[in-house]
């Protein structure tokens, strides 16, 4: 079982992200976090103009982001793979993984491959005369066989029961979106495409037509949606101010390029 101190550290490093990124700023301004329960609460002596249902509503609500906030977490950590050192495994050859130096921690991992040269010796693409000490797979996502050998490509994967304001895991390997900023830009849009090798169509969508869930609900159970065609696979679904929306990843439109 997590101790209370492990918890709260837990929730220190937590609540200023999920404050910031939270979509609704001004329920924050009545509620307090309890760092003893792990939750937020009605913050004493509170004067505001909602009513005693609304407040109510208010905490609901936050604390249901807080519980789906606290479980993406979770499940971005455990699929975060770990770093492999180069004396004890190298990389299978022309997979692309991410690679790093021991002597520069602080440096951002780079992405390369291994190769066979002439004399059939493995050695790093792009890095030979500075091999790096440790590589790490990318998130354990299966490679692509394309005509130029192997590629990353992102692959669909079971989704979860709750599909409000999910995202693939891998999207956020290869994101090239600002942190705090919601909108990409259409370079860093491109880009995003050009990483994940696939065409992302993107799907607006009404309320009426997801079934038994209400515009302001925090939590879209039991929802599977189907592709607008088929061959496309589901890697993002988040709410916006004109209603929901769904990311297509569209394989092998990326595909008839090469």
């Amino acid at each position: 079982m997590i101790d209370l101190k492990t918890k709260q550290a837990f929730w220190a490093e937590q609540l200023p992200i999920f404050k910031e990124k939270y979509w609704i700023p001004e329920h924050l301004d009545v509620l307090e976090f309890d760092m003893n329960g792990g939750c937020f609460d009605i913050a004493e002596g509170v004067k505001t103009d909602l009513s005693e249902e609304d407040l109510f509503d208010v905490y609901h609500r936050v604390n249901s982001g807080w519980a789906m906030w606290k479980k993406a977490v979770d499940f971005m950590k455990s699929k975060v793979p770990t770093w492999i050192s180069v004396t004890d495994e190298l990389p299978p050859t022309d997979i692309m993984v991410l690679i790093c130096w021991a002597d520069a921690p602080d440096v951002t991992p780079e992405q390369d491959y291994m190769t066979i040269d002439e004399d059939l010796n493995s050695v790093w693409a792009n890095y030979q005369n500075d091999p790096p000490s440790h590589w790490m797979h990318f998130n354990k996502v299966p490679s692509v066989k394309v005509t130029s050998g192997f590629k990353y490509q992102i692959q669909p994967i079971d989704l979860p029961e709750n599909l409000f304001n999910w995202f693939h895991p891998d999207i956020e390997l290869f994101n090239t979106i600002e942190e705090g900023v919601e909108a990409y830009t259409q370079e860093q849009w491109e880009q995003l495409k050009l990483n994940l090798r696939v065409e992302i169509e993107t799907q607006l969508l009404d309320y009426d037509e997801i079934p038994n869930v209400p515009e302001d609900a925090v939590v879209w159970p039991n929802w599977k949606p189907e592709p607008p065609e088929q061959g496309l696979f589901l890697i993002a679904a988040f709410d916006s101010e004109d209603g929901p929306v769904l990311w297509w990843a569209n394989p092998k439109a990326e595909s008839k390029e090469k």
